[in-house]
């Protein structure tokens, strides 16, 4: 309020010139609205419009604010810049229509990615129309021939060729491009995590996620001689363990030009939305006569306990399930493990980490899509966020919860069993939360299994279009990394 205690208002009515200077804070709403109703009676009873001075002074007031430590004030805009595509502070309440329409517009076009809109209280408080605003469209950025050319040619001279597909081809829309790619090229075909579902697992091409768990995926990565990348931004997660080939050529195809050569400096590239460029390529390339890689995993490899509970889930909810999960050893299970059948279907914060998101995700999914949805998450995860169950409680949300229960945070004590001489600390929880109990409390339906068979049942017996949650007992650790 100091920072207030001085406060110049010039306004000026034809021949009148008010000045309110050196006013009091607390006086100051006051005194300003006596001079504001004096002024607009004179000036109604000039026959002139309606004085629109109230916006300005609250703006004044608060606006003026940023940057002082008001309360809860934190800078939204800067905290938020290195996780947004694009975010705004609107000032005047009369460029809110717009800001909103515009966001919408910045948020669902292009590389796609969240907007940030930082409203100050005065503005809040204020009241204006929303009038839908056209945005001019953007003119398709014309592909570089050039650089398909070029791709073309590396692809054409290639002989064991890799395609590595992201998030980017399940948001232009192009899964059956990428496929058909795959089958010209005879080439096998991995997943990020963000690229779940585009293509099936009975693809006789398909090797996976790009996981360290997966030892298919790093065996093709390892004797390819070109990575064609599809829309994906190579995280570290996905490459620091399995970019093991130093002779391996890479072609990248991204809408996003600041993602080329960021991580990995790439031999070839084409820069456009993939919906464009993929036909042009197609075009050009030279169908291969055999497959290098034999792509079917060993059938006779036996499956782990936690693969079983997931393709008992899977069994269950179905390929084209919803799926959300949290950060941790039980969302590389899911990654690795669950059979999506479709794009878009796997709701996680990927490359983020974020523990606590899922279930919050679960709740948007359900609300969003109206179909049920599976969350899938570890108990220490789970305990960041269980407040949100009477949410789904409240609004009757199809969400099942399933929690691997093993009583620790599963990864770090994995990574510091194996990298830090096992010197175990604080990832093992003291274990003994009652999460049937925890659920009961908040209106939720809610079992305990510790076995496929067990899992089996509760699920053959439940409504899955119901809340429900079920806490699955990990008799011990099961490495995922």
């Amino acid at each position: 309020a100091a920072d207030l205690t001085v406060v110049a208002l010039r306004v000026q009515l034809g021949v009148h010139d008010v000045v309110v200077d050196e006013l009091d804070y607390l006086e100051y709403s006051v005194e300003i609205l006596l001079h504001i109703r004096h002024l607009d009676v004179a000036y109604r009873a000039a026959g002139r419009e309606r004085l629109e001075l109230r916006l300005e002074l609250q703006l004044l007031e608060r606006v003026d604010m940023l940057g002082h430590d008001g309360f809860q004030e934190v800078d939204t805009t800067g905290i938020t810049m290195p996780i947004t595509k694009y975010n705004y502070i609107v000032k005047d309440v009369k460029d809110l229509s717009f800001a909103v329409s515009e966001a919408f517009y910045v948020a669902t076009s292009g590389r796609k990615g969240p907007v940030l809109i930082d409203i100050p209280a005065n503005v809040f408080d204020e009241t204006c129309d929303y009038v839908p605003a056209k945005m001019s469209e953007k003119p398709a950025d014309l592909v570089d021939m050039t650089e398909v050319a070029d791709a073309a040619k590396i692809i054409n001279e290639s002989t064991r060729p890799l395609i590595y597909a992201g998030g980017g081809v399940i948001a232009s829309g192009t899964k059956n491009l990428v496929t058909k790619l795959s089958r010209i090229l005879k080439a096998p075909i991995g997943v990020s995590m963000r690229g779940v579902g585009v293509t099936d697992f009975d693809n006789e091409y398909f090797i996976g996620v790009s996981t360290a768990k997966n030892t298919l995926a790093k065996a093709a990565l390892k004797d390819a001689d070109l990575l064609i990348s599809v829309g994906a931004r190579f995280s570290s997660k996905a490459t620091e363990k399995t970019f093991y080939n130093k002779k391996l050529k890479l072609l990248h195809l991204d809408i996003d030009a600041a993602e080329i050569d960021k991580n990995h400096q790439s031999d070839a590239r084409i820069v456009g939305d993939l919906s464009n460029t993929l036909p042009l390529l197609l075009s050009r390339v030279i169908e291969k006569d055999h497959a290098w890689f034999n792509a079917q995993p060993d059938k006779n490899e036996r499956l782990s306990t936690v693969q079983c509970m997931i393709n008992c889930l899977c069994r269950h909810f179905g390929r084209d399930a919803y799926v959300t999960t949290d950060v941790g050893q039980h969302q590389l299970y899911v990654t690795n493990y669950y059979d999506f059948s479709l794009g878009g279907r796997l709701i996680t914060s990927a490359g983020l980490g974020a523990m606590g998101f899922g279930i919050g995700a679960a709740v948007g999914t359900a609300f969003a899509t109206g179909k049920r949805v599976l969350y899938v998450t570890g108990d220490g995860s789970f305990n960041m966020s269980f407040n949100e169950l009477i949410t789904i409680r409240r609004y009757s949300l199809p969400v099942v919860t399933v929690i691997f229960d093993n009583s620790s945070l599963g990864m770090i004590y994995e990574i510091q069993k194996k990298k830090y001489a096992g010197n175990v600390v604080d990832s093992v929880l003291p274990g003994g939360v009652d999460y049937v109990r925890l659920a009961n409390s908040f209106g939720i339906p809610a079992y305990r299994a510790e076995t496929v068979r067990e899992l089996d049942g509760v699920l053959s017996s439940i409504d899955l279009n119901s809340p429900a949650v079920i806490d699955l007992k990990l008799k011990k650790q099961e490495n995922i990394l």
